[in-house]
């Protein structure tokens, strides 16, 4: 296919894909012209945080490595009783699903033989 950079063909059977590109592009820059007038438009999200299971696993596997004077950063903090019991809980879970699924795989293999 010979055409220009942006691999348009040259007897431009392609041509209503230009036109829809072309179009797209004024519609991001009317977008931006509206939000960059209006900042209520834009909202600040709060960080959801660090997830309770990569707390409980960074306090556990890596704060005994870390140097003493970076314990304390927040990354290595100690988790809440929340996280703790959310963490347990969960494995508990998992641990459960992978007995079944290993009882379910007996079970297949006993009737397989």
């Amino acid at each position: 296919m010979v055409g220009n950079a942006k691999g348009w063909c040259n007897c431009n059977c392609l041509s209503i894909f230009k036109d829809n590109e072309i179009e797209a592009a004024a519609k991001r820059v009317e977008d931006m012209s509206i939000m960059s007038g209006d900042r209520t438009i834009l909202e600040i999200l709060k960080s959801p945080g660090l997830n309770p299971y990569k707390v409980v696993e960074m306090f556990n596997n890596f704060r005994p490595y870390v140097e003493v004077k970076h314990q304390n950063n927040v990354l290595y903090r100690e988790p809440t009783p929340e996280e703790w019991a959310k963490v347990k809980q969960e494995k508990k879970i998992n641990k459960d699903k992978k007995a079944e699924v290993k009882k379910m795989k007996m079970k297949c293999e006993k009737v397989e033989s």
